[in-house]
């Protein structure tokens, strides 16, 4: 997590915490207001918590839809468009290529899924982009804690940072109360374990493999067509006019198997239409 994210919101608190204990230990002397005091200290803390508690659920929520993101990108061919869709498959052709946007689109699935599921937040929106194979989420949205009761409101959000507005009424004969709300930014960056760019290099080496790959007969081994296999796995057949691949990727992707997490390669399959390409 950034550091920043961290320590400006507590940092945050404990000013406000130190400001409404000086106001009420200035102000009087009265063991009642000292109480209250430690009272509104609590409201503060309680708040800091439901923000931090809520923009946790949302990190781990991204992480979840990137892994799942990404299988299902791989299993797609990196493609999502439904012009590159023929006989249920997906196609790679001068048209159709894959790409990180392709991505953004199969993350916002998931992501808003696992979003619904907690009604407090559920009405957040972001934006989305990739930067250096990091994930960078960006709330549009303020959530508001109440700090005298139980409620999350969504606000538009005008500033990017976090803070507390709130006053505390001085009264000799009744108990101040801290009223106001925290306002927590749920903007968030996140590592994805893929490098994007790989996608235009198998490509382009496919591209130039093309005359090998078309001369290439039933019982030709077409996968020696390929010269640059970075490392990866390929599994190339012929079916009808088009070249099926299945590239096995030295890229980790957690699977659910029997309910326990594994780690498996990321897949990335497709068709080709070599004479489009």
């Amino acid at each position: 997590m950034d550091k920043k994210g961290i320590f400006g919101p507590i940092m945050a608190v404990l000013a406000l915490v130190l400001i409404v204990t000086t106001i009420f230990l200035v102000s009087t002397k009265n063991s009642s207001f000292t109480k209250v005091a430690g009272k509104n200290q609590l409201k503060l803390i309680n708040a800091y918590e439901k923000g931090e508690f809520s923009r946790q659920y949302i990190i781990q929520s991204a992480r979840n839809s990137i892994n799942n993101a990404l299988l299902e990108f791989g299993q797609n061919g990196g493609l999502n468009q439904k012009k590159c869709i023929k006989d249920k498959y997906f196609i790679w052709s001068k048209d159709c290529k894959p790409s990180k946007e392709s991505f953004l689109i199969y993350f916002d699935k998931y992501f808003k899924s696992y979003l619904s599921l907690n009604k407090k937040i559920s009405s957040l929106n972001f934006k989305y982009k990739i930067e250096e194979n990091n994930l960078i989420v960006e709330s549009t949205d303020f959530l508001l804690f109440d700090l005298d009761k139980d409620k999350v409101e969504v606000e538009k959000q005008r500033l990017l940072n976090n803070y507390i507005t709130g006053k505390a009424a001085i009264d000799s004969n009744k108990e101040a109360i801290l009223i106001g709300t925290y306002k927590r930014d749920s903007s968030f960056k996140e590592k994805i374990n893929f490098d994007f760019d790989i996608l235009d290099k198998i490509y382009e080496e496919i591209k130039n493999s093309k005359d090998c790959l078309t001369k290439g007969d039933i019982t030709s081994n077409i996968v020696e067509c390929i010269k640059d296999k970075r490392g990866f796995q390929w599994k190339i057949n012929r079916e009808s006019n088009f070249i099926n691949f299945e590239i096995t990727t030295s890229y980790k992707i957690l699977r659910n198997k029997n309910n326990q997490l594994a780690q498996e390669n990321l897949v990335i399959k497709f068709k080709t239409d070599l004479e489009n390409m």
